[in-house]
């Protein structure tokens, strides 16, 4: 792209007109001294080339573009243990053929640096007055017929060449900058010491920086790269901090720009309508408010129109895409408004949508709004979407996606143990629920659908167990306790509690709640009826857990205090007389515990001596 630096009036058809400042673009050279270019309006005509100079301003942005688009194919295959797939190498080689054709036409003789002491011409329409530039040639007219400038040297001017078009399309955006610096052609001995500016270099590094500069420089990496946020930010930091090592003279001002950055990264998320104005909350807010009308149609007319599924699957896939990417305090200022209106939308919309493509879809938004905002998960307890999944589950059995689908928004909705409503228990998640989420686990085929199903129904069960606090009300141990066996939810259980993982912890913010895995084991060893459900291959394994557990953990540790109360209850209430597992290993532990004299083990110390006081058969 090129600028025209003088007015020009066209005299001769096929010439164009020129304004100072107008933007062209390079067709091809039609001689020396003439260009055909294309303007912005779409016009083709002839220009003197000695009229424009390069816009440096664009060649800048395209090399970001394609330095950042090279950097993002090089990251995808970092991830991939630096394999590159086919489709991979064969961009890599475009960009590298688009980079180096920038530059070849950023050396070329005809690209040189701005200078502010050019002179304009004496009047529009006329040659300029510049002794270093040859008038241009009119077409048609031979180079004996061009006059040219009073004070010429043809000698001591090189021809200007047209530049060397690069024959790939525009990249794809990604991250670094790119300023070039180099040498022209080295083999013409009058250039050899002329070097090729890009743009000019401002050196006043003590200038303020511009009013929410660091905000402004995210948003634009976000809008033009695509990239998410956490990216965009990961860039601009690598960038700073790079030029601010590399480049000595720079570093008052890129050490400022970087302390911008990491306080917009930190304050800006309390300015809740400032966030709602940037780009990508916008965006977001327009995708809700469209579903919100979709919404209200359906309820209008009471049935779907088929027209419009691609329509809705677009609104859906580009609202969970804008979920991802963007900054999560974004999509939270968002989703808050209006007391959390544009959810209870989306929830009477997914119980009114039938077709199984859009509820899949708007499932996976469910589950992108929880991981970005921990309010939503009371709000959606609160609404009819537990009872629409539960009842989902139960009417498509053979649903696998759908099922997997349900029974991981349950999880999530159920994973902080907030309160439940009532009527929830009574109407939908009653017993008949947990009894069919059980035999789902026991009868579950074998294979991988398999697998994926107990896994994920396991979760299910203890993410809902974790909201009964008195295991005689408890769904869940009142189906397990009418059960004969539950050979595979104990055994998962067991591999569960052996890994020391729980699995309910899904999002980062804060869990209040006790360890799923830990608490349902208490509930189930609350009472002989359920305890009975572990064979006695079980129980040792348990046994040789817990007895790591307390010999491992320190004083103080509430982790050890609650194995303590576990094995006081699986002595209790299972048939641990029978096999007597690790009882001397169990006696030396408890009287350990019950022999330190650090003050933060009196409660440790109160309930070892509750089990040897109880249990003397075993411990005496």
């Amino acid at each position: 792209m090129y600028r025209s630096i003088y007015n020009y009036t066209a005299t001769e058809k096929g010439c164009l007109s020129l304004k100072v400042g107008q933007l062209l673009m390079f067709l091809e050279q039609h001689d020396a001294n003439w260009w055909r270019m294309q303007s912005e309006s779409g016009a083709v005509g002839l220009v003197p080339s000695c009229y424009l100079e390069p816009d440096v301003k664009e060649m800048v942005v395209v090399m970001e573009s394609i330095e950042r688009a090279i950097d993002v194919i090089h990251s995808q295959a970092a991830m991939n243990s630096g394999k590159y797939t086919p489709e991979q190498k064969a961009n890599l080689k475009k960009l590298l053929d688009h980079r180096k054709a920038i530059l070849s036409e950023a050396k070329s003789p005809g690209i040189r640096a701005s200078s502010s002491k050019r002179q304009a011409p004496s009047k529009p329409g006329n040659v300029p007055i510049h002794p270093h530039r040859p008038a241009p040639s009119l077409p048609g007219m031979s180079t004996k017929e061009s006059s040219p400038l009073p004070g010429y040297d043809r000698k001591r001017s090189p021809r200007r060449e047209a530049p060397c078009v690069p024959k790939t399309k525009s990249a794809s955006p990604a991250i670094a900058i790119a300023i070039a610096n180099s040498n022209s052609n080295s083999n013409n001995k009058n250039n050899n010491n002329r070097k090729i500016h890009f743009y000019e270099f401002s050196r006043n590094f003590d200038e303020p920086l511009p009013a929410r500069f660091a905000a402004d420089l995210l948003e634009q990496l976000r809008i033009n790269t695509g990239i998410s946020y956490d990216t965009s930010f990961a860039a601009a930091e690598t960038v700073i901090s790079h030029i601010r090592e590399k480049v000595p003279s720079t570093a008052g001002l890129m050490g400022r720009m970087l302390q911008e950055l990491w306080a917009e990264q930190v304050l800006s998320s309390s300015y809740h309508q400032h966030l709602l104005i940037t780009h990508d909350g916008q965006g977001i807010d327009n995708i809700l408010r469209a579903l919100t009308e979709h919404k209200d149609d359906a309820q209008q007319r009471s049935w779907a129109l088929d027209m419009d599924e691609p329509i809705i699957t677009k609104q859906l896939n580009d609202l969970l895409t804008l979920l991802s990417d963007a900054r999560r305090s974004v999509s939270s200022a968002v989703i808050r408004q209006e007391e959390y209106g544009h959810l209870e939308s989306l929830v009477v919309y997914f119980q009114m949508e039938h077709r199984r493509s859009l509820r899949l879809l708007l499932l996976k938004v469910f589950g992108s709004l929880c991981r970005v905002d921990q309010g939503v998960i009371p709000e959606l307890l609160c609404s009819v979407l537990p009872g629409e999944l539960a009842s989902s589950m139960q009417t498509y059995p053979d649903d696998l996606e759908l099922q997997l689908s349900c029974c991981l928004i349950l999880t999530m909705i159920f994973s902080t143990a907030e309160p439940v409503p009532y009527w929830l228990y009574a109407d939908q998640l009653d017993s008949d629920f947990v009894n069919y989420v059980v035999q789902c686990v026991e009868e579950a085929p074998e294979g991988e659908d398999g697998d994926k199903i107990i896994e994920s129904f396991v979760h299910l069960l203890l993410a809902f167990n974790q909201h009964f606090t008195d295991p005689k009300t408890n769904i869940v141990m009142n189906v397990l306790s009418e059960l004969y066996s539950a050979k595979t939810v104990s055994e998962q259980l067991m591999l569960l509690v052996n890994r020391e993982e729980d699995p309910v912890v899904m999002f980062d913010y804060p869990k209040s709640c006790a360890n799923s895995v830990f608490k349902i084991f208490t509930d189930l060893f609350s009472s002989p009826s359920t305890s009975g459900l572990f064979f006695t291959a079980d129980m040792k394994v348990l046994i040789e857990i817990v007895l790591r557990q307390l010999t491992d953990l320190s004083p103080g540790e509430k982790v050890r205090t609650e194995y303590l109360a576990l094995l006081e209850l699986m002595l209790t209430n299972s048939d641990y007389g029978s096999h007597q597992h690790m009882c001397s290993d169990l006696r030396a532990c408890l009287q350990r515990i019950r022999d330190e004299e650090a003050p933060e083990s009196q409660q440790d110390k109160t309930i070892v001596k509750n089990i040897l006081d109880k249990f003397p058969q075993y411990f005496s």
